[in-house]
């Protein structure tokens, strides 16, 4: 027996009476693909039964109405839209559509509400934040928008993070729905080709990947509040080493911890064997993996103390070391 596996509707682009789509409608997400192909099938069987509404040349309303029809080939009908009373403004009838139709969860209207105050303080809704923008204005206009969305500041913040750091996968499945914004806040430290992987195994993968990341967190605040308690704690006692190195993602992190342990190990044993390490080459080793290892374990995510990189160095070091041709004369 075969199975019918879902594929992506084909849609045929239909010239339009507009130019562009009104900012604050494209805060709103579009609807997945599966939704979509209902309203296609919708409209292909009955027709397009709610007009498209523009301001001017302008698309206010109706963004899912056009790709659906596009998908059914039915030419779309399109009305201008008007005031219903003094004062009404397009914002305004904007929101009112989407939170009237749609039933967002929390992480998707987090989402929103990102958006709409990254616009309010003249930014792009998505992408980083300039080193210049109004940082004030911008913390502002999230109170703003949180409490018009109905979301907690805190889900904002996340969103933030996923707008200006998640890869356009990421950003999709927050906005279908898949995957809550706390996960892929935690999943957006991660370079992008990693979060679209982590995106396309499912939300079991992302939810077990952001666990990790969160674990890994707690350990560096355990590590810091920990390393600052024992600074002068008595005279005499060497100050512990914190200066702090960058590695990148949870399984990164799991392998650059084995290269410690591995070749610390290594170093032990050849001390033990009576092999002398010179200094000068030890530091070389220091060099080669701070140079070595941030591009290839990136640079979030994880702090290793400077303690983890000399015990790595050393191990290094005497690796370096045996392949010398002056090995021979460095045995006591």
């Amino acid at each position: 027996m075969t199975t019918a596996t879902a594929t992506k509707p084909k849609a045929k682009k239909i010239k339009t009476a507009f130019d562009s789509v009104h900012p604050e409608a494209e805060c709103w997400p579009m609807l997945p693909p599966d939704k979509l192909a209902e309203m296609a099938d919708n409209i292909k069987a009955r027709g397009l039964d709610e007009a498209i509404v523009l301001q001017g040349r302008v698309l206010i309303d109706g963004r899912n109405r056009l790709r659906a029809c596009e998908i059914a080939g039915v030419k779309p009908s399109f009305r201008q839209w008007k005031a219903a009373k003094k004062g009404d403004t397009v914002e305004a009838f904007i929101d009112a559509r989407n939170d009237k139709r749609r039933h967002l969860d929390e992480s998707q209207r987090a989402l929103v509400a990102e958006r709409k105050a990254r616009l309010k303080a003249g930014l792009s809704p998505i992408g980083e934040t300039p080193s210049g923008a109004d940082n004030a204005g911008l913390t502002a206009a999230r109170d703003e928008a949180a409490e018009k969305m109905g979301v907690g500041r805190r889900s904002v913040e996340r969103a933030a993070v996923v707008v200006e750091h998640g890869s356009k996968a990421l950003v999709a499945a927050v906005d279908a729905g898949t995957i809550p914004v706390s996960a892929a806040a935690d999943i957006a430290t991660l370079p992008k080709a990693e979060q679209t992987a982590l995106v396309r195994e499912g939300k079991a993968a992302v939810a077990e990947a952001a666990k990790e990341i969160r674990e890994t967190k707690a350990e560096e605040r355990a590590e810091r509040k920990g390393s600052s308690k024992g600074k002068g704690a008595g005279k005499g006692k060497p100050k512990p080493e914190s200066e702090p190195f960058s590695v990148g993602d949870a399984a990164a992190q799991k392998r650059w911890k084995g290269l410690v342990k591995s070749v610390s190990s290594f170093a032990a044993a050849l001390e033990k064997a009576g092999v002398v390490i010179d200094g000068k080459v030890q530091q070389d080793a220091v060099d080669v993996m701070v140079r070595v290892g941030k591009p290839i374990l990136g640079k979030r995510a994880t702090t290793w103390t400077v303690g983890d990189m000399k015990a790595a160095a050393i191990g290094s070091a005497a690796i370096f070391e045996v392949t010398r041709v002056s090995y021979a004369g460095q045995r006591k």
